[in-house]
């Protein structure tokens, strides 16, 4: 596609969302997201790696929020789900236009985040060098490694770790479990052994048993497996006939396995014990006369769109003042509990759940705020360039990563970064940085006993070389 016309069409929708009324946004925007989703996939075409391009943290946020709004929107405003609040909350609300405007200002801003030689195909750039990437190469047999980390996976699924004291709630042990899968599912992409399909099929299962009701712990280990692969060039990303069935498949497989979850969560009361008996209901749950509903409120679409809208709305409405980067701050004291510090800076989503929904937070429950909305909370427009700056950032950490991880080399840097990319769609979604940042934090000791294992037992160390910002290219 032209440059010149994919930012035309841009500024087009953004010119469009803000002169038209409010019940037209409220009706037809989801459409604006497709139509800019699709125009990042058509100005991806000429792109020398796919694979890169596809796999960097911005592309990975705007399909996960171009899809979410779109859906989101589309539902909250012809009043899907078990409840109005979203529906009430957005018709009611006088500045849609301007929250549209801004979210599709921001997804441009994320996009053009990616390097010019990702993004556009072009490979002027700077010769710039890198971390130096050693090449690890696998020296034992990794056997009794496998069986062991799959051991480890599955105790770990039915033992729940309680780290409320540091500022969660729930359970963490899912931190350890992708800590112990990174390498593992490295390892395998690695030897490109055949029975490594299985053994993948396992692993999720693993994650199932001790997860099924969260979505996002099991879209972590997809996202991981399709990461080693990609990265050790057994898949591709590109627009292949193959690749496009695959990728239906494996959606339809992901579907599958969200409601089986959500019958094992309880929807449709059937009172089953396992994935087994959940299996026998998936036919008889999807005849409901509320599975619309019900799969709406599972997928929490209108959650993501709505809290995400309805408090961008407050902002543009004049209804908070700015926070000024106090949100942001909380990350510098994530050891501390509050206990011992009560000056300790809060949450955006504890801010925003109790002013939305006071009752909710007073009983420890809590909404999703994407980082666009907690940028515009803080430094209304000007947060944009930090939007900017921070997606500049990880994409070329990730890329850096990406390709020595293509040597082989499970370095504890390269975990470290492997572990926040995977867990990404949890910040993307709205769950804080902080709260991102502290699973990482619980899965460094994890990190540094692999590496040191790894590298007595497994892997032996290559000469280093180094490599410039042109060659950081999967599957080219």
């Amino acid at each position: 596609m032209n440059n010149l016309l994919f930012y035309i069409i841009n500024v087009f929708l953004i010119a469009v969302s803000l002169s038209s009324d409010h019940q037209f946004v409220f009706q037809y925007s989801f459409v604006f997201y497709i139509i800019q989703l699709i125009l990042f996939f058509l100005n991806s075409r000429h792109a020398v790696s796919k694979s890169s391009l596809f796999l960097s943290p911005s592309f990975l946020t705007l399909v996960y929020l171009c899809l979410n709004f779109a859906l989101g929107e589309y539902m909250v405003s012809r009043h899907y789900g078990f409840s109005d609040l979203y529906y009430k909350a957005i018709q009611d609300s006088k500045n849609l236009n301007w929250v549209t405007a801004y979210f599709l200002l921001c997804n441009i801003v994320v996009y053009l985040a990616i390097p010019v030689h990702l993004r556009e195909g072009r490979m002027t750039v700077k010769a710039t060098a890198v971390p130096a990437a050693a090449k690890w190469v696998l020296v034992n047999n990794t056997g009794a490694y496998l069986i062991i980390s799959c051991i480890a996976l599955l105790i770990l699924g039915f033992i729940s770790i309680d780290l409320s004291v540091l500022g969660g709630s729930g359970n963490f042990s899912y931190v350890f479990q992708v800590a112990i899968a990174i390498p593992l599912c490295f390892i395998l992409s690695i030897e490109k052994r055949s029975y490594r399909w299985p053994l993948f099929v396992l692993i999720l299962a693993f994650f199932m048993a001790g997860h099924f009701g969260s979505k996002r712990e099991i879209l972590y280990i997809f996202l991981l497996i399709l990461l080693a692969e990609v990265i050790m060039g057994n898949i591709r990303l590109n627009f292949s006939v193959r690749r496009i069935i695959l990728f239906s498949v494996l959606g339809a497989v992901i579907f599958y396995i969200i409601i089986i979850s959500s019958i094992l969560r309880g929807y449709g009361n059937y009172n089953v014990k396992n994935i087994f008996d959940a299996n026998d209901y998936v036919s008889v749950y999807m005849r409901e006369d509320y599975f619309m509903d019900a799969l709406v409120s599972n997928l929490e679409v209108n959650a993501v769109y709505g809290n995400s809208a309805n408090a961008a709305n407050y902002v543009f409405a004049g209804k908070t003042d700015l926070l000024n980067g106090s949100t942001f701050l909380k990350v510098l004291f994530i050891p501390v509990p509050r206990s011992a510090f009560p000056e300790k800076p809060k949450s955006m989503v504890d801010i925003y759940t109790a002013r939305f929904m006071p009752a909710l937070r007073r009983d420890g429950g809590s909404l999703p705020v994407i980082l666009y909305t907690e940028l515009l909370w803080n430094f209304h427009f000007l947060g944009l360039p930090l939007l900017f700056f921070f997606y500049r950032y990880f994409n070329k950490l990730c890329s850096a990563a990406f390709l020595q991880l293509k040597n082989g080399m499970l370095s504890f840097r390269n975990m470290s970064i492997v572990f926040l990319y995977v867990t990404f769609i949890q910040f993307v979604r709205g769950s804080g940085m902080d709260m991102w940042l502290l699973y990482y934090l619980l899965s460094i000791p994890s990190l540094l006993i692999l590496e040191y294992l790894l590298k007595a037992k497994y892997f032996h160390v290559q000469k280093e070389t180094r490599f410039n910002e042109s060659n950081l290219l999967l599957n080219t």
